[in-house]
């Protein structure tokens, strides 16, 4: 026991903590365990005790320990609570709390740290006690960016899709209103997705709300900053309801009136996200640029009018222009250093306005249907319509790089079929570059996007169904040559996907300019390098699959008939590859070409069940033990062709399987015990 805690250091440092009060705290015992000997030490805790390394340990005055935790000890604290060395904790019954606050109860009930709880039968309790229903939570207004007319190149607008049919219009004082429309070249596309510039004409714009005067209210928006305004603050828009208590936004402060006494709120809070987006100690200029594109949510509870007659219920949001102090719907003043704030620069795809205080997974809920449909990447979990996690942001942090994806949700008006990130690095920022092909909104993606993916027509996704990735980070251009065979690139995806259908997937990889172009001189033979654990752990048996096609005026390598649904926990990862001189282990090849041959392996059989019809073929597979297994099909290119997960089974067998009409192929059975290969032919 000696030698494990030699380099245990105890220091009592009453002088330094007397004046804050931790001089007081109370002497508590607690237990250090080796995990490598299993044997145990009691100490008694005082203000701060040192374990080597600056591992350090505090006892508070409410008997609670902060730690940072060598990796082979554990802490056993007062009343039996367990202190890991991550940070969790598992309590004496049985409740894990990880570092974040969250806890996971005995029954599997958890809460999180705003306090909602998620039972195991399937349903959310909001911290309010209400029971999460998205179905029942009506906006006040909700603008989204379409076309005026049919045509995609015209001009376009905010259209209103809450029940109040609501106008955005150009301000007037003598009352008439002219909606608010823009030209096509005033519009950017986000992750294929349309966002007008609010600021055309510099003439302040109007929202009328004639059901709320929105003293209690959540707002959540979406702004694009424009490149040559990045690091310079911006009115966003005034809200004007109850008389003395309107708000300005801007881009990084929330400003009180004047009568309510309030200073200005920065942002950065838990009631909004700050979008100013400069380069400070732990940001760099180019990074904040990448991530220009965010989501802003305000929420606030003003004190419930409690009067015999009530109050007006109407409210109005002014933007698009510089502040306006003699705008005619103002109901406060606000500070004169407020006088003629530039107005924002950039694009605004939505608008959401709530009546009421949203609980946090039914705010979680709409940032999310937002970071999905505008490619914006998140610093926390992502949530479907009901509430579950599609994007777990504690379990995925390697990936936790440019989350975006596609899904379906029939309830917030959600279908998006194809997704790339709006967070794409320099030089190709989306603040200057559209994710259509030369900015036009068509079904092309433009080839500054390094990657983009989507489900495939002939396999839509149903309501609720969701696929999204997020990468680790690591360059793009640098290259792995690890794997013999292959050079691979450095960075590496990984896919979230909650269906369990064979939906068919495509992916673009594009070697444009300073983007993938290890692979421009490897076109052809540039493969898809799928991990199915979703470690990222990739090797010389890992499946793969050779392009498809090229697009070669987009400078794009593309991927057809990806199925990504094939694992048990939904989590796959990806990355690329192009062949040396090693080929890829797909098959063993026999040496007659006309019939198949058997496999050394004696319990695998492949046999055509007619044999006056050789376009199908039935694999049987014995094994020792029962043991799931993959059976899938590649042509001699390397495309994959068929893929199926099956049961276990000790005695697997899948009957016809229809093979192209012609052609050499070659069938890789998969299982946790070994691989088996054997090449097979197909006669007309």
């Amino acid at each position: 026991m000696q030698n494990n805690y030699k380099y245990l250091l105890l220091s009592i440092l009453l002088s330094i903590w007397t004046t804050t009060g931790w001089a007081q705290a109370p002497q508590l015992n607690f237990t250090l365990t080796t995990n490598a000997s299993g044997s145990t030490k009691s100490y008694i805790a005082r203000e701060s005790i040192f374990l080597g390394n600056g591992f350090s340990y505090f006892a508070t005055p409410v008997q609670s320990f902060i730690a940072r935790i060598d990796k082979t000890i554990n802490i056993t604290l007062p009343g039996g609570t367990i202190l890991y060395p991550d940070g969790t904790q598992k309590k004496p019954d049985g409740t894990i709390i990880t570092p974040d606050g969250t806890q996971t109860k005995p029954d599997g009930t958890i809460i999180t740290p705003d306090g909602t709880v998620y039972k195991t039968n399937g349903s959310i309790i909001n911290p309010d006690g209400t029971l999460l229903d998205i179905s029942l939570i009506i906006p006040e207004l909700w603008f989204k960016t379409i076309p005026v007319t049919s045509d995609i190149n015209g001009r376009y607008k905010w259209k209103d899709f809450s029940a109040n049919n609501v106008h955005l219009v150009k301000y007037s004082t003598t009352g008439t209103t002219t909606e608010y429309t823009v030209r096509r070249d005033s519009v950017m596309n986000y992750n294929f997705n349309p966002a007008i510039d609010l600021m055309a004409g510099n003439i302040s714009k109007e929202i009328a709300i004639g059901t709320s005067n929105l003293a209690q209210a959540t707002i959540i928006g979406i702004w694009g900053t424009k490149k040559e305004v990045t690091n310079a603050d911006r009115f966003l828009f005034a809200l004007n309801g109850r008389r003395n208590e309107s708000i300005v936004f801007s881009k990084s402060n929330v400003y009180a009136s004047v009568e309510s006494g309030k200073n200005a709120l920065p942002y950065g809070n838990d009631t909004i996200k700050n979008l100013l987006c400069q380069a400070n100690s732990t940001t760099s200029a180019r990074k904040a640029r990448e991530s220009s594109l965010r989501i802003a949510s305000y929420y606030k509870s003003n004190k419930p009018n409690t009067t015999l007659w009530g109050e007006q219920q109407k409210a109005t949001i002014s933007l698009g222009s510089s502040f306006l102090s003699t705008n005619t719907n103002n109901t406060s003043t606000f500070s004169s250093t407020l006088n003629n704030f530039q107005g924002f620069k950039g694009y605004s795809p939505e608008l959401l306005v709530f009546s009421k205080v949203l609980q946090p997974a039914e705010r979680s809920i709409f940032e999310s249907y937002l970071a999905i449909k505008y490619g914006v990447s998140m610093d926390k979990s992502y949530l479907s319509e009901t509430g579950k996690v599609i994007w777990d942001y504690s379990s995925n942090k390697t990936y936790n790089y440019r989350i975006t994806g596609y899904g379906r949700e029939d309830i917030l008006g959600l279908n998006q079929k194809m997704s790339t990130t709006s967070y794409q690095e320099a030089p190709y920022y989306s603040d200057s570059c559209d994710s259509y092909l030369a900015n036009s909104a068509n079904s092309l993606s433009s080839p500054k996007r390094l990657l983009v993916m989507g489900y495939q027509s002939d396999t839509p996704l149903n309501t609720g169904e969701y696929v999204l990735f997020g990468d680790d980070n690591n360059p793009i251009t640098d290259t792995n040559t690890s794997i013999p065979g292959y050079v691979t690139m450095q960075r590496k995806w990984l896919v979230n996907i909650n269906t369990n259908r064979a939906i068919k997937n495509w992916i673009e990889l594009s070697y444009f300019d300073s983007l993938a172009t290890r692979f421009a001189s490897h076109k052809s033979d540039t493969y898809l390098m799928i991990d199915r654990t979703g470690k990222g752990e990739f090797n010389s048996s890992s499946e793969v699959h050779l392009k498809d096609s090229l697009d070669a005026a987009r400078s794009k390598i593309i991927f057809k008939n990806i199925l990504w649904n094939t694992n048990t926990n939904g989590k796959i990862a990806f990355t690329f590859a192009y062949k040396v001189t090693t080929p890829p282990a797909l098959a063993k090849k026999n040496t007659d070409s006309n019939t198949s041959q058997p496999d050394p392996v004696s319990d695998l059989k492949i046999y055509y069940p007619d044999v006056n019809d050789m376009t199908k073929i039935t694999v049987k597979l014995q094994t020792a033990k029962p043991t799931t297994t993959v059976l899938m099909i590649f042509d001699m290119a390397g495309r994959s062709v068929f893929r199926k997960e099956l049961p276990e089974s000790t005695d697997v067998q899948y009957t016809e399987i229809k093979l192209p009409t012609s052609g050499v192929f070659i069938v890789k059975v998969m299982n946790n015990e070994t691989r088996y290969t054997q090449k097979v032919v197909s006669r007309k």
